[in-house]
């Protein structure tokens, strides 16, 4: 289960999420909804990137017109999963998407 968000850079619509500023925290059973266009299929991008391990799912959602690397840090189980820009630091499979 994802804990929380930390930091989400230049991803789609999240040019900046976490950092120093309040961190996302998830329960058991965690529901997200906006409208279109805010970052639902972004964020799910991200967890599926982490899931397989490919770096494409989010290399392919550059912030338009950022110059900065892509960043994510998810804090699951206790433990930080980063993606640095171009890998992760560690891969976890047994996240459930549903979208």
């Amino acid at each position: 289960m994802i804990d929380k968000i930390q930091n989400i850079e230049n991803i789609g619509r999240m040019v900046k999420t976490g950092g120093n500023q309040q961190c996302y925290h998830f329960d058991k059973n965690t529901h997200i909804y906006a409208a279109n266009t805010h970052g639902k299929s972004t964020f799910t991008a991200i967890i599926r990137s982490l899931q397989t391990n490919n770096p494409d799912f989010i290399k392919g959602r550059k912030t338009f017109g950022a110059t900065q690397q892509q960043r994510v840090v998810l804090s699951v189980g206790g433990t930080n999963y980063i993606f640095n820009g171009t890998s992760w630091n560690s891969q976890i499979e047994n996240i459930r998407i549903f979208d």
